[in-house]
């Protein structure tokens, strides 16, 4: 019963502040639901940490029902109709069958065979991906090594403060996304592959985002339901949609915000300015990459707010959208983790360490200008890629001669982009097989072409030239801003929002050959698109990415399944699962980056006790801990521990074999 309270007081929350707001049209009304949703979870996460009742669904249900209360109480008070919403739908619905098909006269025969290709490709994989989400454990690398490991400590402690924790980002990272995954899991009974929804959903959001800000900026409902399906089926989100990462929930958040300021636009409406605000200060709440792309939101918040003779006007809109920001920042992303970053490391980032590896502190402009340039010239090659499709030997050779051409130039300009200067984590390879963290076919042959096309005035539109503006801000500020991630595609997901929309002005051409291109572009891309669902099922590992295993993800026991990405652990999982009861505490010494999640149990029942802080080092087995998991190199490993596999180890603890003398006293 608190299950269905709770989602009932979120849904009625979400209902009267869409009244109050008065959203123009089902896209708008999405969009704003997305993030009025989202909010209210968010802030009623914050307030329940600060009463220790985090995991309390009672206290979800009961604090959701009180927000309901003093909105219902507003909404009376500016006497806002509550009644009328349910009957505008299907009005709305039968208006745009006839713009539709008013819309399709004025296109050649052949878009409709293409509109059909992707609509058809697009709800195939969105149905898959669904049965994915809805059937199948997450099994994502960093989902299993952060995102659901803090979200369990959280649930375990009841609130949001520190904990100690063997992998930096289990702490440094904001937490916004965690309470989505937290409200997820608790109102849908404790159900761990229906967190997966939240990125599912969020995709979806996207897609509409990107259909409303393609009609803001003047082309028709066709070439608008063209460039969503073209943003729905770039690879990365498709391989996202259906973990527990926040990449496409900081998507959407932006996809809301770009929205909201053409609609300001076309309106001059200040509600449309407090909304855009809203999806910022969420977004960087989510994730602090997120600040990366404030610039670009900004050269549009810029250019839309514009009063043409009227600076005064112009001021007044800049002033009121500013203002909104920092509302939106004080009351979503203030209280994410910053502050207490701040308070425990001296900097908002996190830790020293961390910021050296994700930025370029304490390096010299020479070092700087040098290895942003590198990394622009490496996120090219890797935009240059057939990522979805398998990387067998054809596609491999197919790739190559891709980028052969302008791998030659580089040489010949005795540039090698393969050094390991500005760059983290695995670097940068001329050879990387197709892996789907890009955008893919529609990225090289859509999209970056119109970019480029738009700011060489080729294409010639003011809106067109300021969205691929703000495409080209954000990949200068993220090859300039830190070290090159060869898994870095998952960030130009977020500026996809900008550049998808520039995508059915293809449709107007009438040039026979540009016709041909767009008709065989769309085929390849949706073979990608689907072959990248399909190796959802038979799964490419992470670690050998050129291995193909042919057993399908559905034939596997779900520790198989969570382990996919690092296999080894399979073995030590089960025993592990075996060996320790469903509700012990267990002290737990791991080293960064382990997949720490299949330890909590499938309801995550077990308290896990981390006591290799990434910080403090080794830290005292606490007195009530059952149970001892240890990799490699714990310093008062004894000859009684069993070997569970890989380099895990496991003691059942008793008074004479909990004391470590190198941990500080307690």
């Amino acid at each position: 019963m608190d299950k269905v309270f709770a989602l009932i007081t979120l849904l009625l929350c979400s209902y009267l502040l869409l009244r109050i707001i008065k959203p123009s049209g089902i896209v708008e009304a999405v969009l704003a639901f997305f993030c009025i949703s989202s909010a209210c979870i968010i802030a009623w996460g914050y307030a329940l940490s600060a009463l220790n009742h985090l995991s309390n669904l009672s206290f979800w249900g009961g604090i959701g029902a009180v927000s309901a209360a003093a909105i219902f109480l507003i909404a009376l008070f500016l006497k806002v109709d509550l009644t009328s919403f349910h009957r505008r739908p299907a009005l709305a619905i039968g208006a745009i069958k006839q713009e539709y098909a008013a819309a399709l006269k004025n296109h050649p025969s052949y878009i409709k065979g293409i509109l059909l290709l992707l609509t058809l490709t697009t709800l195939v994989i969105g149905v898959t991906n669904l049965l994915l989400a809805i059937t199948l454990p997450p099994h994502e690398w960093d989902s299993l090594t952060y995102h659901l490991p803090r979200m369990a400590h959280y649930l375990q402690q009841n609130n949001l403060n520190y904990f100690e924790a063997n992998y930096w980002a289990q702490i440094i990272h904001p937490k916004n996304s965690t309470l989505l995954l937290l409200y997820t899991f608790l109102t849908f009974g404790h159900n761990e592959k229906l967190m997966q929804l939240v990125q599912y959903f969020s995709c979806w959001v996207v897609a509409f985002g990107i259909y409303g800000i393609t009609r803001k900026i003047g082309l028709d409902q066709i070439q608008a339901y063209f460039s969503a399906l073209i943003g729905s089926l770039l690879i990365d989100s498709i391989m996202q949609a259906t973990t527990t990462q926040n990449d496409l929930v900081i998507a959407a958040y932006f996809a809301t915000t770009t929205y909201f300021l053409f609609a300001f636009r076309e309106t001059r409406n200040w509600k449309y300015l407090l909304c855009s605000a809203l999806g910022i200060g969420l977004a960087c709440g989510t994730k602090a990459s997120s600040f990366l792309i404030i610039p670009s939101i900004l050269l549009i918040a810029l250019a839309v707010t514009r009063a043409d003779g009227k600076p005064a006007v112009w001021l007044r809109n800049l002033s009121i959208f500013g203002a909104s920001v920092i509302l939106a920042f004080f009351l979503f992303t203030v209280p994410a983790g910053y502050i207490e970053n701040y308070r425990l490391f001296g900097n908002p980032a996190g830790s020293e360490d961390v910021s050296s590896m994700h930025s370029f502190t304490g390096k010299s402009i020479s070092y700087i200008l040098r290895g942003g340039t590198y990394n622009i010239l490496r996120y090219g090659f890797d935009f240059l890629s057939l990522d979805g499709l398998p990387p067998i030997t054809s596609v491999n050779q197919a790739q190559y001669v891709l980028r052969f051409i302008p791998q030659q130039i580089l040489s010949a300009l005795n540039v090698n982009l393969e050094t390991a200067e500005a760059t983290s984590f695995a670097p940068f390879k001329y050879d990387r097989l197709p892996q789907g963290k890009y955008w893919g076919i529609f990225g090289f042959g859509f999209l970056w072409i119109i970019v480029f096309l738009s700011l060489s005035r080729i294409i010639r539109h003011p809106d067109f030239f300021l969205l691929s503006l703000a495409v080209v801000f954000f990949s200068i500020i993220q090859a300039y801003s830190g070290p090159y991630n060869a898994a870095g595609g998952r960030y130009f997901t977020i500026c996809a929002i900008f550049a998808a929309p520039l995508a059915g002005i293809f449709l107007k051409s009438k040039n026979r050959a540009i016709q041909v291109y767009l008709t065989a572009i769309v085929l390849a891309g949706c073979i990608s698109a689907l072959a990248a669902t399909e190796q959802k099922i038979i799964f490419v590992s992470e670690i050998n990415p050129g291995k193909v295993e042919y057993k399908s993800i559905f034939q596997m026991d779900r520790i198989e399944q969570i382990t996919l990405g690092n296999p080894r652990y399979y073995q030590p999982v089960v025993v592990f699962e075996f060996l320790v009861p469903a509700d012990a505490k267990v002290a737990a010494f791991l080293y960064p980056n382990t997949f720490e999640y299949p330890l909590f149990g499938k309801y995550l029942g077990r308290t896990i006790i981390s006591i290799n802080s990434f910080h403090k080092g080794l830290q005292p087995i606490p007195d009530d801990a059952q149970f001892l998991l240890y990799a490699n190199g714990y310093p008062c490993a004894l000859p009684s521990d069993k070997y569970l596999g890989a380099d895990w180890f496991l003691r059942k603890l008793s008074t004479n074999n909990r004391d470590c003398p190198l941990s500080p006293a307690p």
